[in-house]
C-alpha cells in the first residue's frame, strides 16, 4: 500500500520516465491496491493518471476497474510484455529497457548517417556510450575527405 506523502512522493520520482509511469511489483492483489492508491495520491496533486500497463498479467482487468477512466494501450505491434516509452521499450517480465535499431542500407554520405545516428532516441543516454564515439568517428571520417558530401 502507498500511504500518501513521502513514500508516494519516493515512489513517483523513481517511478516516472517523463510522463510514463512504470511500477514493476509481484502480486496481482498489490497492483490493484498499489494502482488505486497512486492514482488517488496523483489526483490529489492534480495529476490525472490515464494509461497503465501491468508486468502482472492477470492484473489488467482489474487495473481498469480500479481506476475508472483509465485506458490500457495497445497501439504498437511489440510483443505484450514489451511496452514502448518514449523510443525505450520497456520488457516488463524482466523489468529491463531495451532498444530497436532497425537496419540502414542507404547511400553512406556524411549528412545520411548522421541523420540515421541522430534518429536513435535516447532521452536518458542510456546509448550514449555507444553512440557518442560513433559521432566521433563520423566527424574524424569526414574532416579526413571518406564521406560523401550532403545534396540536397
Amino acid at each position: 500500500m502507498i500511504p500518501y506523502g513521502e513514500e508516494a512522493v519516493k515512489l513517483a520520482n523513481r517511478s516516472f520516465y517523463v510522463d510514463d509511469c512504470l511500477i514493476r511489483l509481484s502480486a496481482k492483489r498489490a497492483v490493484k491496491t498499489t494502482a488505486k492508491r497512486f492514482k488517488e495520491a496523483l489526483s490529489s496533486g492534480g495529476f490525472n493518471l490515464t494509461g497503465l500497463f501491468s508486468n502482472v498479467e492477470e492484473a489488467l482487468c482489474d487495473l481498469l476497474a480500479a481506476i475508472s477512466n483509465a485506458t490500457l494501450l495497445h497501439l504498437d505491434r511489440q510483443p505484450d510484455y514489451v511496452r514502448r516509452t518514449l523510443g525505450v521499450l520497456w520488457e516488463n517480465t524482466t523489468d529491463c529497457f531495451c532498444f530497436k535499431v532497425e537496419g540502414w542500407d542507404g547511400i553512406p554520405t556524411r549528412c545520411a548517417l548522421l541523420s540515421y545516428v541522430a534518429s536513435l532516441f535516447d532521452p536518458i543516454g542510456m546509448v550514449a556510450p555507444v553512440l557518442l564515439p560513433v559521432v566521433s568517428d563520423l566527424g574524424s571520417l569526414s574532416k579526413e575527405g571518406c564521406l560523401g558530401r550532403c545534396y540536397a
